[in-house]
């Protein structure tokens, strides 16, 4: 460092004052400062990281995101699925509980209308497998009723189908009406009479069965 000499100076009342200079600041030439390559470098290299950093961030935030929203309209498809599913299912069960009680309705009116003295407790008995446990008590008690008089006549009964039609129906009980042509015969009567008849057939699901719960005539 370069300092300049003292210099003796007058004051107004005649002494000598010392006048002390400031150091002198040598001047710098800002061409002769050369650039540190490996400073630079390491301020590239700092800043690459941070933006190497910040996108790999931004990629995995993007990445989770993307893979949250494709979750949630993975289990959003799959509960409509399984709704439209069940829809179905349950739409198709009501289709075949329709169709198999309309079906067996037919069945157990002709069963119901139809019977031969010679063979009545076969008749009869077909009529009670076919039969709910609160049915099967009260036609047993009818039919018993019956066997004597149509033994004494040698009385026999045939029916036929015209038509049947759903009044109700769902995947456990059915309501249908049956409209029967029975033909009898006996002894009393020369001819065999054919009457026409309406039958209401109310069906209970028992065992994956259709099963006779009530009967009435209109």
């Amino acid at each position: 460092m370069l300092v300049a000499p003292e210099t003796e100076e007058l004051t107004s009342n005649g002494q000598a004052a010392t006048a002390v200079e400031l150091p002198v600041i040598p001047s710098v030439d800002h061409e002769e400062l050369e650039p540190d390559p490996l400073a630079d470098e390491s301020r590239q290299e700092t800043t690459s990281r941070r933006a190497s950093r910040w996108i790999a961030v931004r990629s995995w935030v993007g990445s989770n995101r993307l893979s949250s929203c494709l979750a949630v309209a993975l289990v959003v498809a799959v509960a409509l699925l399984t709704l439209a599913k069940l829809s179905m299912n349950s739409e198709s069960s009501l289709t075949s509980a329709r169709t198999s009680a309309l079906s067996a309705a037919k069945i157990y009116a002709v069963d119901l209308a139809s019977y031969n003295y010679k063979h009545l407790n076969q008749d009869f008995g077909k009529v009670l497998t076919e039969s709910t446990p609160t049915f099967k008590e009260s036609f047993s008690q009818s039919s018993e009723a019956l066997k004597t008089t149509l033994t004494r006549y040698d009385a026999s009964a045939s029916a036929k189908v015209v038509a049947a039609g759903l009044v109700s129906a769902t995947t456990s009980r059915a309501v249908v009406l049956v409209f029967l042509n029975q033909t009898v015969d006996n002894s009393i009567q020369k001819n065999k009479p054919t009457t026409e008849s309406r039958v209401e057939v109310t069906l209970l699901r028992s065992g994956g069965r259709w099963l006779v719960d009530q009967v009435s005539l209109h």
